[in-house]
């Protein structure tokens, strides 16, 4: 019984070790990239360029939601309920990923959805979770969250083993960079610069607030301090490669 007891945890161990480590190639990533707001061209800008990335990586099932009245053709309005709907379109299967980008405005409440009047313009840490746990399970998961106050969403109960969670600053923090003159908030185009460079989610991670501690050295009075969780059996998820799937 003891050997038996023994070879089954060499084995959880080896499966921990091989999901933590997986190659993104082995992954069918499926995505969706919000832009919350259309005062400014910012966050449009990142979630085209990124969908454009993603593409280049073989991530072809990509929604898009958008609060700017011209961008809506292709893409839905920004809203909660189109966030469950397009997650629910994706069909999100147990050898799938699950990958969604918010860029926006936000507080300690929640990020700024412009045109979701039904859910008081924002999206909120509780509606996330939500969506997580009935449309993305327990397959890997990455959300990142870019804007003011987005440590908000690192609550507790979104920290599962298979999940990702990259946010823009501190719960208590502003995050820089919405601005005309600029093409990205700071988040988005730090991130944007080193997935070009990164092979791993907490590569990238690492490298985009080194990033963006260069940028706010010498003017910010208190600096954004991007918060992240990485769960145990994602840790060292690769990010899909140039090509890849």
């Amino acid at each position: 019984m003891g050997r038996l007891k023994l070879a089954f945890g060499l084995a959880l161990a080896f499966l921990v070790a091989a999901t933590a480590s997986a190659p993104a190639q082995s992954i069918h990533w499926k995505a969706v990239l919000v832009a919350g707001d259309d005062s400014i061209p910012v966050f449009d800008n990142a979630i085209r360029t990124l969908s454009n990335r993603f593409k280049q990586r073989g991530i072809a099932d990509i929604r898009i939601l958008s609060s700017a009245r011209v961008f809506l053709r292709g893409p839905q309005e920004a809203t909660t309920k189109n966030l469950f709907g397009a997650l629910d379109s994706l069909k999100i299967g147990p050898s799938d990923g699950c990958l969604l980008y918010f860029t926006s405005h936000g507080t300690e409440h929640g990020l700024y959805l412009k045109r979701d009047r039904v859910n008081n313009e924002k999206l909120y840490p509780e509606d996330l979770q939500k969506a997580l746990d009935t449309y993305c399970a327990n397959v890997p998961t990455i959300a990142v969250v870019s804007g003011c106050h987005a440590g908000t969403f690192l609550r507790e109960e979104a920290k599962k083993p298979n999940r990702i969670i990259l946010t823009a600053a501190r719960r208590d923090r502003s995050s820089f960079g919405c601005d005309f003159n600029l093409r990205y908030t700071y988040f988005d185009g730090c991130l944007l610069d080193e997935i070009e460079r990164s092979l791993t989610w907490r590569q990238l991670f690492d490298q985009t607030v080194e990033c963006i501690e260069d940028l706010e050295t010498g003017w910010v009075e208190e600096a954004s301090q991007p918060q992240a969780f990485f769960g145990r059996n994602v840790e060292g998820l690769s990010l899909p490669r140039p090509g890849g799937g």
